[in-house]
């Protein structure tokens, strides 16, 4: 394959003319603003004064070059970002010389300059094609560009009317964190409290701390609605809202930070996390406090009261955070303290924390519970891009049916399962696998597919952006006599050789649901399973715990259901038995005894979950 590099244009007459010569192409006026030939003496000076002039956080134009043979095209103009985020963009026009055109290689230019103005420090690029213009709206989608919509433009020079599509990618938000403000982010509460009793108070009624928690996260709008309608509040209710937000005004710059919350967003964007405010309170009020609290640099966009029709708990301040922020649903996170929150956040489809909450008095089924900021820090940064969750004591498993792929998909898995049954001399069985399509705190739903569709994922990591796939697999933690047993994947196995990991360990295939639904006849059965064939042990000689940990690796679009397991017999005894099935792998060891540690194991999964037990107390 052609390799495409990108060299920056130069103030002299040859780069000059080679752009204008491309630039007056038949073909390249057809679809451009302006249809009239550059004059040499007129686009010198326009080369010179505006395509080179420097621009703060504004690339240099570049050329494309194909084996160095300069092939295309690219300018960089400032642009507000279109979604009104705070990230740095610019406007892109991309001219694909006319000897390389019908090759491929706009949408391959499109996509590799990504890499290149990401290195500049642009973070959104936007590009706009006339709506008529086909061939170069698909050169934009195939590179990875989604589609924003159309307008009518007026070009400012000729006044012409056209109608244009807009298209916009974004360069390093691969992953967000949505958080609630009021409650959140903002301790806020109090002074909303303040303001709802002195709302009420204007008009002779008394409130209580019943009726304001049960009002807490739908918008104020909303709210009054309801106030206005339970204590037949006098005047209509645009001015009844006009006046509760006059109030509000007047209290709420008495919010702080909550504990730990100003350091957890700057872990987060120091980690490459998208953040996006999702409020029920206005625009302008937000952008205020953020300002005044100096988080705003920190926050790459807002969705705020005004910004949809039906606030929380409608799903759809979620799914319109999503879209502005361009990521996938299974990559983003959303932090709420309210149930009007939490069912916005989960609804649309989105891994939820609650925090604010005792895991051990928490009832939210859908939502992880954490105490604080800090917990919350803990959860998503200490783990080297994983996050572990302790699980309520009763998990729920439901199974739905099979999952379907599309043709195009389908032909790629294909291709990548005969590559590996070649490379590795016809190892795998394809058999049936289970995959996580849904989960909570205490909820998991699954669905059946096949270890084809997981091999392939695991071997082409670009087809994780258009499969919402994560496997499931269970694992055990092994307490013998002598401390945590641990084993080392032998050579014979697929993935990861020489790696230690807890034991038993394995994914989850249809004999999950053998018997009946329940978790107790499903992975206990098949971490069971597990056990007998990797370390000769069965069901007798053990006593296995409810599931205790679920790891989420975004990455590897993988999640572990953990179980306790607990035997009378010491390593030396687990030790013959292994000796008599080993084949999964080439040694096993006990933690304790041979001092490995989290540090010296190199399964990332492995090292994460023993960092947690030693937190617990289990090691």
């Amino acid at each position: 394959m052609t390799r495409i590099s990108f060299k920056t244009c130069k103030k002299s007459q040859e780069d000059a003319r080679k752009i204008m010569m491309w630039r007056n192409d038949p073909v390249t006026l057809a679809v451009s603003y302006h249809h009239t030939p550059k004059v040499w003496e007129n686009f010198w000076r326009e080369y010179c004064d505006e395509y080179l002039m420097p621009v703060s956080k504004v690339p240099q134009p570049v050329f494309a070059e194909v084996d160095g043979t300069p092939c295309g095209f690219l300018k960089f103009a400032p642009f507000k970002d279109p979604l009104d985020r705070n990230l740095s963009c610019v406007e892109i026009s991309i001219n694909i010389a006319p000897s390389f055109r019908k090759q491929g290689l706009g949408h391959r230019v499109l996509y590799e300059v990504q890499d290149y103005l990401k290195q500049q420090g642009v973070q959104s690029v936007y590009a706009e094609v006339r709506k008529n213009n086909d061939p170069s709206k698909r050169t934009f989608r195939r590179a990875g560009f989604r589609y924003l919509g159309d307008a009518n433009k007026t070009v400012h020079d000729t006044g012409e009317e056209c109608c244009i599509s807009k298209y916009l990618v974004d360069l390093n938000i691969e992953k967000a964190i949505c958080i609630d403000l009021d409650g959140t982010l903002a301790d806020s509460l109090s002074c909303m409290e303040e303001a709802y009793y002195s709302f009420l108070q204007l008009y002779g009624e008394e409130g209580d701390i019943e009726e304001f928690n049960q009002l807490n996260g739908p918008p104020l709008l909303n709210v009054v609605r309801i106030l206005q309608q339970r204590y037949d509040l006098p005047g209509s209710v645009v001015e009844l809202h006009k006046k509760y937000e006059e109030i509000i005004d007047c209290f709420y710059d008495k919010a702080a930070i909550m504990p730990g919350a100003d350091q957890f967003l700057i872990r987060a964007h120091q980690e490459g996390w998208g953040i996006i405010i999702v409020t029920s309170n206005s625009e302008e009020r937000t952008r205020s406090w953020l300002k005044v609290r100096k988080l705003w640099p920190l926050v790459n966009a807002l969705v705020c009261g005004e910004d949809v029709e039906e606030g929380k708990p409608s799903k759809e301040p979620y799914l319109k955070a999503a879209e502005k922020i361009g990521c996938k649903l299974y990559n983003i996170i959303a932090i709420e303290d309210s149930k009007a929150g939490v069912c916005s956040a989960t609804s649309a489809g989105i891994r939820t924390l609650m925090i604010g909450q005792d895991g051990n008095n928490y009832e939210e089924e859908q939502a992880w519970p954490v105490k604080d900021w800090f917990e919350a820090t803990y959860f998503l940064f200490s783990f080297q891009g994983l996050m572990i969750f302790k699980l309520a004591r009763e998990l729920n498993i439901h199974l739905r049916g099979d999952g379907s792929v599309d043709a195009a998909l389908k032909h790629e898995i294909d291709r990548l399962w005969k590559v590996a049954q070649q490379e590795e001399g016809n190892i795998f069985f394809n058999g049936p696998v289970c995959r996580l399509v849904n989960y909570g705190y205490r909820n998991l739903t699954l669905e059946l597919s096949t270890y084809k569709v997981f091999l392939a994922l695991r071997r082409n990591m670009m087809l994780q952006t258009k499969l919402d796939w994560f496997s499931l697999a269970v694992s055990g933690l092994l307490l013998c006599r002598d401390g945590l047993v641990a084993g080392k994947r032998s050579n014979q196995v697929a993935d990861e050789a020489g790696y230690w990991e807890l034991v038993p360990s394995g994914a989850c295939d249809d004999n999950v649901f053998e018997e009946d639904k329940s978790y107790k006849s499903g992975l206990e059965k098949q971490v069971l399973t597990e056990l007998l064939e990797e370390v000769g042990l069965d069901r007798k000689q053990v006593r296995v715990s409810d599931p205790c940990y679920l790891i989420i690796n975004t990455e590897q679009r993988l999640i572990d259901v953990v179980f306790k397991i607990e035997t009378n017999l010491s390593f030396s005894e687990i030790s013959q038995y292994f000796q008599k099935v080993k084949e999964e792998y080439s040694d096993i060891t006990v933690l304790r005894e041979s001092g490995l540690s989290a540090e010296n194991i190199t399964l990332t999964k492995t090292s994460t979950l023993i960092k947690q037990l030693y937190c617990d107390g289990y090691i």
